[in-house]
């Protein structure tokens, strides 16, 4: 599986590629759409495959919860399904609340097979031609998802087992499994929310998607990625792909680097040692010598031995990530390169190694609870300029209140032994301590939340106790910074 997976990687990396490089200025609008609608699907189809090759290397944790902009969202749904719709005539309609924030928090590959699976149901089952998808964000919080359609509606007697796997009516030419709405029932929970089924009134069928959402983040969010400044910087980028070297260098050439490209292992290694290069971007998968003989043969060299390189590789299995990086790679990012957001902070982090030991903060600094590490303080920082003085203020004000609402609602879950409600905080609380910097946390709530998947409820107990002991620390912090900063707003005239 391992290999295959690899070689399935490969060939997504190709298509995607290749899709960047098609020129669209000559295409009239019908082939652009088309374009961006086979981009989409390859895209999803490359972030499956991952989680898939994940899965088989036994390291089956959830990506976890990202800054998702909702327009983006909708107007993917609409560019992939108005296809789907137009083959079968059917209209498709997309609706947005006007509260709807402009940013969600959520684990995007478990909304997208949810949202995927319910439409593909709708499709199958829309009688009369229509098929409605409505978002909205609810007084408690929520993110609600309905599909509507206006076909037969399902089955009463089986109404309270469609969401088991292989439950299905009896519906005439209708092929299919019985798996799409079981798929759907286990991302809705994946995001820590759960699937409704209704019959409508009129006829037709009603599927309602509910996933928690938090609701401070939008004030956080900085409008598109900011690329790293390579102006000036002359990086070597071997592939024995063309088109890959193609898309590295636009991407490169995008953030003000000069490129040079390489066939093989060899001719890298020629060109590295014709002139200086401040950077390298080393293909593993290479004819004649690969890129484990290139990053081996630049560390064995005493000229070139603290030239960063980043290792591009289409094996998704951790063991060859830290087999690289003892190698000698400084960082190692995955084909297909899918996201130029991505490739920059890859490209970031193998500029930035410092072999120099760094000192330990002192436990005095910003961050710090009675000696322990509670907050990144940079980051934190950073997150409140963004928001301003005031805005500053009623984040700390709203964080408090989401802090100490988890903290309850977590110690009745833990008194009830509730693992979907369990769950569901650890899913709010691995999202707002993620975008903090309180690393600690996270890793407490990400192994609560992944035990409780794998069904270890013995540990349930242990973590829920240190889950909240550390949201006690980060709700003393967060109080201190905002009494500092109402202490200095009273202060001025």
């Amino acid at each position: 599986m391992a290999l295959l997976g690899h070689d399935l990687r490969a060939a997504v990396a190709d298509i995607l590629s290749a899709l960047r490089l098609v020129s669209r200025e000559r295409l009239d609008d019908a082939a652009r759409r088309q374009i961006e609608r086979v981009r989409i699907a390859s895209d999803l189809t490359a972030r499956l495959l991952d989680e898939g090759l994940v899965l088989v290397a036994a390291e089956a944790e959830a990506v976890g919860a990202q800054q998702v902009q909702t327009a983006r969202l909708l107007r993917e749904l609409e560019i992939r399904w108005s296809g789907h719709a137009r083959e079968r005539g059917i209209t498709l309609q997309l609706t947005l609340a006007p509260d709807m924030p402009p940013v969600l928090v959520v684990d995007r590959l478990a909304l997208d097979r949810a949202v995927s699976n319910l439409l593909s149901n709708a499709f199958k089952y829309a009688r009369r031609g229509m098929v409605q998808v409505s978002f909205r964000l609810t007084p408690g919080g929520f993110l609600q998802i309905r599909v509507r359609d206006d076909g037969p509606g399902f089955p009463p007697e089986l109404l309270g087992r469609l969401l088991e796997p292989g439950q299905r009516g009896s519906t005439p030419n209708r092929p299919g499994y019985g798996l799409g709405l079981a798929i759907a029932r286990d991302m809705a929970e994946r995001l820590g929310g759960r699937i409704e089924l209704h019959n409508r009134p009129g006829g037709g069928a009603t599927v309602t998607l509910i996933v928690p959402m938090l609701s401070t983040l939008p004030l956080l969010v900085e409008e598109g990625p900011t690329l790293p400044d390579l102006s000036g910087l002359r990086v070597l980028v071997a592939d024995d792909s063309r088109t890959h070297q193609a898309v590295i260098c636009h991407m490169l050439d995008d953030m003000g680097a000069t490129c040079i490209t390489a066939d093989h292992g060899h001719e890298a290694l020629a060109l590295l040692a014709a002139r200086d290069y401040d950077l390298a971007v080393i293909d593993i998968e290479m004819p004649e010598l690969d890129g484990r003989g290139v990053i081996a043969a630049l560390r064995a060299s005493e000229a070139q031995r603290r030239l960063p390189v980043l290792a591009c590789t289409a094996d998704a299995r951790p063991e060859t990530r830290e087999a690289l990086l003892a190698m000698g790679a400084d960082a190692v990012v995955l084909k297909p390169l899918i996201s130029i957001p991505r490739f920059a902070a890859a490209v970031e982090r193998t500029l930035q190694r410092d072999p120099r030991p760094q000192p330990e903060p002192a436990r005095t600094d910003p961050g710090f609870v009675d000696g322990l590490l509670i907050v990144d303080a940079t980051r934190f920082a950073r997150l409140l300029a963004i928001a301003g003085e005031d805005g500053g203020r009623e984040l700390l004000h709203r964080l408090l209140a989401d802090l100490r609402g988890i903290d309850a609602r977590l110690r009745a879950a833990l008194a009830g032994t509730d693992a979907a409600a369990i769950r569901r905080e650890m899913h709010i609380l691995t999202a707002i301590s993620g975008e903090l910097g309180a690393q600690s946390l996270y890793d407490c709530a990400a192994a609560l939340g992944s035990g409780l998947r794998k069904g270890r409820g013995e540990t349930t107990a242990l973590l829920g106790h240190a889950v909240c002991e550390r949201i006690a620390q980060l709700i003393a912090f967060t109080a201190n910074e905002l009494s500092a900063r109402e202490d200095r707003a009273g202060e001025c005239p």
